[in-house]
Parts: structure tokens; sequence; C-alpha cells
């Protein structure tokens, strides 16, 4: 068996002030465990959480410089505008 990790749950992992952060990492913990199999992952998957990291890093930087942003908030991705908030600081 192996189990298929989403975006969220690595995303989340790399978080420190993620929400979920402290689940994330209790749930790969948990699945350390034999029964479980491969922990695996697509490259889609990664391609995801590389282009939310990238696109919230950006909006640091043009947050700072006073830029706008790229993307607006709220433009539908279903991420939460705080995401730059967190990640910023």
């Amino acid at each position: 068996m192996a189990v298929l990790l989403d975006s969220n749950v690595i995303i989340a992992l790399l978080n420190s002030r993620d929400a979920n952060h402290s689940a994330a990492r209790d749930l790969l913990t948990e699945l350390k465990r034999p029964e479980f199999g491969m922990r695996v992952t697509l490259d889609y998957v990664l391609d995801e959480v590389l282009t939310t990291l990238w696109m919230h890093t950006v909006h640091c930087i043009l947050d700072k410089l006073g830029h706008q942003r790229v993307v607006p908030p709220g433009n539908g991705t279903g991420w939460s505008p705080s995401w730059s908030a967190i990640l910023c600081e």
C-alpha cells in the first residue's frame, strides 16, 4: 500500500504558522508506521506547492516595495489573503 500526499499537507508542514501545521506533522509521523507503506506524491502536487509558496513570496516582496499584487486576494484559488501576512513575517 502507498499513501498519496496532497499539497495541503505539505504546505501546512512547511509553514509552522499554518493552523494545520501540528496536524500535518502528526499525520506524517503516523504515516511512517509500516502498515501505511510508502508516502508518495506527484509532480503536479509539488508544482502546486512550489507555485503557492512562490506566489505568496512574490506578494511579500511586492507589498514591501509598495507595488500592487500580481494576483489580487480572493482570486478564486481558495487561498486566504492572510497567507501573505503569515509568510511575510
